[in-house]
């Protein structure tokens, strides 16, 4: 039996969502509501639709017709106005649906549509269960961006400076800095006092990340790995991943560490999960931490080890996980 998901509780791209529904599998849906703000403010609108024409088109023709049996009520018979209010509330439920049927014909066309509703948490899938865990958002122990977990020691550009304004922000970053690339990019990422933007969030993550900057690396890897902003492409994750590994970041290793584990882009091998985890772990982070103890618990690319899972997970519990 189908049930209708959010997208906040499964994930897929664009591609995902095509193919998915050429196939049969899946339903799309958007909330009624959130379209026609869509279509009123245009804000979020997609390239080329006649959406937002035909919307405020018939919104137009609903508010005006009622208008004119007002009119009639005080010349004619007063209950035009009746027939005038039930008119208009059976052609705004057409004109809501007839929207919503417009933009889910865009977002088969326009990628970019479809990711600015997804960050907007729009779309609805209706689809079986089991379909549904393949696509399920990641959990606290799967791959990660929160700055929370990350070490104190790597915590120093995680969050925009609250004394320096994003005008400023982007005046630096158009300069050639690094740091205000990357605090750009998390702004669009977060939607922090500008609209979410995951495109505009990869855009200055990228320019942060060709210079070598770590942190904006292992987030644009995650951008990969989840498909936010762009295609999912797990080898473009595992490169970007690698880079800022290579530099010593920590979040990085113990994302490798995941894909190496669930086999996202790479054939499953526990061994080389394990090898990234450790990395991880040594400088002291708690999801790898409890991961690795997972594995020496289940015996996954170790020999099963009872006293070695418990050391991790006491170490993971002594870090909140």
């Amino acid at each position: 039996m189908k049930k209708t998901f959010s997208c906040k509780e499964i994930t897929l791209t664009h591609q995902q969502m095509l193919e998915m529904r050429k196939a049969g599998i899946l339903s799309l849906g958007i909330n009624h509501e959130l379209a026609s703000q869509i279509s009123e403010s245009g804000l979020y609108s997609p390239k080329k639709t006649t959406a937002q024409t035909a919307y405020r088109f018939w919104t137009l023709v609903g508010v005006a017709g009622f208008l004119y049996t007002i009119y009639l009520s005080f010349t004619e018979h007063w209950w035009w106005f009746l027939i005038g209010f039930v008119a208009m509330g059976i052609l705004g439920k057409a004109n809501m649906r007839g929207n919503s049927e417009n933009l889910l014909d865009a977002a088969t066309i326009d990628s970019e549509f479809y990711e600015r509703v997804r960050t907007l948490g729009g779309w609805l899938y209706q689809l079986e269960e089991a379909e549904a865990d393949k696509y399920r958002v990641a959990s606290a122990h799967s791959v990660t961006t929160s700055a929370a977990l990350v070490p104190p020691s790597e915590r120093a550009h995680t969050s925009p400076p609250s004394n320096i304004s994003t005008a400023d922000l982007q005046t630096q970053a158009a300069q050639g800095d690094a740091d205000a690339q990357y605090n750009l990019g998390l702004i669009y990422a977060e939607g922090r006092g500008v609209p979410q933007d995951y495109v505009m969030a990869r855009q200055w993550y990228e320019k942060a990340a060709a210079q070598g900057h770590t942190e904006a690396q292992c987030r644009l890897g995650v951008l990969y790995a989840t498909g936010h902003g762009v295609p999912q492409d797990y080898v473009q994750a595992r490169q970007w991943w690698e880079q800022a590994a290579a530099l010593g970041y920590t979040k990085a290793k113990y994302n490798l560490g995941c894909l190496y584990a669930k086999g996202h882009g790479v054939p499953q091998d526990y061994t080389m999960a394990r090898q990234w985890y450790e990395k991880a772990a040594i400088q002291g982070d708690g999801p790898a931490q409890y991961q690795l103890g997972e594995l020496y618990a289940k015996g996954h690319g170790v020999p099963q080890d009872d006293a070695m899972a418990r050391q991790w997970f006491e170490q993971a519990a002594a870090k909140g996980c």
